[in-house]
């Protein structure tokens, strides 16, 4: 009598078996993903942003994580300029002749400038770097009877000015979109060696040594 209760229950118990998936590769049959950090070009984010996006939606989200970019505004609205530097101290000629060269100039490390602070300094596109030296090595002579009270030297280089502006949005999605600051002008030295060079000043021309101007376009014109 038992042998048949047991057979009869067995017979009334459903099967699951033929629910499970059956042919091609399920689980632990797959082969392990080749994961390269690699993504379309389409999809613009790294690896490390795309980790830190994801979240549990039941988790409080963690909205102090934020990603800062400067990015260039339409074209640019590129403008040329040429930035003017004395680089000597201006030398009297006292009646006679003078001269200002190495020993009486020094050469500056030069950065960009920009109307408010930047997230991140770009070239917006343009041949530009974000520092230039004027370096220190030339001469100016001046003689009285040429008309020359005093020497000095300017250095000067290239400049493009354009527009960018900041950005910032939270990595996480849930704490809200992007932020973006006003045009922001940044003027920045060409990265080439041209619209660079030495030009003698004298008279009104020779200021304190440091002293800056700016002219429109590169010069010469």
């Amino acid at each position: 009598m038992r042998s048949f209760i047991l057979f009869v229950a067995a017979i009334a118990l459903p099967s699951y078996t033929s629910a499970l998936p059956t042919g091609g590769n399920v689980g632990e049959n797959l082969p392990r993903p080749n994961f390269e950090g690699k993504f379309p070009e389409s999809i613009n984010i790294t690896k490390a942003e795309l980790r830190a996006r994801q979240f549990d939606p039941f988790d409080p989200p963690n909205c102090a994580d934020r990603v800062y970019e400067t990015a260039t505004v339409g074209n640019g609205s590129p403008k040329d300029w040429t930035r003017w530097k004395q680089i000597s101290q201006p030398i009297w000629c006292n009646g006679g002749q003078c001269m200002a060269g190495i020993s009486t100039s020094t050469s500056y490390t030069l950065g960009f400038d920009a109307s408010m602070p930047l997230n991140r300094w770009v070239t917006g596109g343009f041949s530009v770097s974000a520092s230039y030296s004027t370096g220190n090595n030339y001469e100016c002579t001046g003689d009285s009877e040429k008309g020359h009270k005093k020497v000095c030297i300017w250095a000067y280089k290239g400049h493009t000015a354009y527009t960018v502006k900041n950005i910032d949005y939270p990595m996480n999605p849930r704490c809200g979109g992007k932020s973006e600051s006003r045009d922001i002008r940044v003027t920045s030295p060409l990265s080439d060696e041209h619209v660079k060079g030495y030009w003698c000043g004298y008279n009104e021309d020779c200021h304190d040594m440091g002293y800056e101007e700016w002219t429109e376009n590169h010069y010469p014109n």
